[in-house]
């Protein structure tokens, strides 16, 4: 432990730079060869970190028994094994996809990146979460880039970014919905209902309610794998709890707000 937080020290320490800069050019490189660079320096050069880190590398020495996972992710697994590479390389590859991605968006949309980057690193399931979730991790970094689409309205690139998602895990096909739902002005007790609703929702573990309904409509091969991770007990075998605790937080975080603005109006400011 003492480790992290000698590297949050000097991920915080290179924040300096950035706040002494006036040319945002120069400030969003100091960003990213600082601290962004920090993070993947202790997520794609770790080695047997993460609770499925073994689990991950046995599948990439048999990446044959992968076939059943999605195409993305077997492919990636394929190309570094062919190469003769190690699994360090499908490891350091995730992890840039997965941090890069996350921190175009903030250092895009987020009006204090210091801020961002040290809830990033601090909540535990968020960073170091990814090191267990590679998959998972891979669909969300694309959930947040395609956030510029939802700002942006433009649907077919929406779709393009859950599509790329969809190639490393399912369940970012969930997250369709909020393209409609973040853009709407919502008023203050449509919020506080929706905050209450998801809470109690969550806490019934509704999604695995939900799953067991509709496993049974499903084709074999989706059922045992929705099945399959639930009993893993929801914990990010889906990437569906993310989701669904992504959406409180977005109502939340709408809620703070003072007046009636859009979600991404507050959300960018985190």
């Amino acid at each position: 432990m003492g480790f992290y937080f000698l590297i949050l020290f000097i991920s915080l320490i290179s924040f300096f730079p950035i706040h002494y800069t006036k040319n945002k050019r120069v400030k969003k490189l100091f960003f990213f060869i600082g601290p962004i660079s920090i993070l993947l320096f202790v997520s794609g050069l770790r080695e047997k970190v993460g609770r499925d880190y073994s689990s991950y590398e046995f599948f990439f020495n048999n990446y044959n028994l992968l076939d059943g996972l999605e195409k993305g992710y077997y492919y990636l697994n394929r190309i570094v094994y062919e190469l003769n590479l190690s699994f360090s390389v499908v490891i350091f590859m995730s992890s840039l996809l997965t941090i890069l991605l996350i921190f175009i968006i903030v250092s895009k949309f987020s009006k204090n990146w210091f801020l961002s980057f040290f809830l990033f690193f601090t909540n535990f399931q968020l960073f170091f979460q990814s090191f267990t979730a590679i998959r998972q991790y891979i669909a969300i970094a694309f959930f947040f880039y395609s956030i510029k689409y939802i700002i942006k309205r433009n649907l077919k690139k929406f779709l393009l970014c859950v599509f790329i998602g969809f190639l490393f895990h399912k369940s970012i096909l969930f997250i369709i919905p909020f393209y409609f739902l973040l853009n709407i002005n919502f008023k203050k007790w449509q919020i506080v209902s929706l905050i209450l609703v998801s809470f109690v929702l969550q806490k019934l573990d509704f999604i695995g309610y939900f799953i067991y309904q509709v496993n049974e409509y499903l084709p074999g091969r989706y059922g045992r794998y929705l099945t399959s991770s639930l009993n893993e007990k929801m914990n990010f075998g889906t990437g569906l709890s993310f989701f669904f605790d992504l959406f409180l937080f977005l109502t939340i975080v709408l809620l703070i707000n003072n007046k009636d603005r859009r979600f991404f109006d507050k959300c960018c400011e985190i």
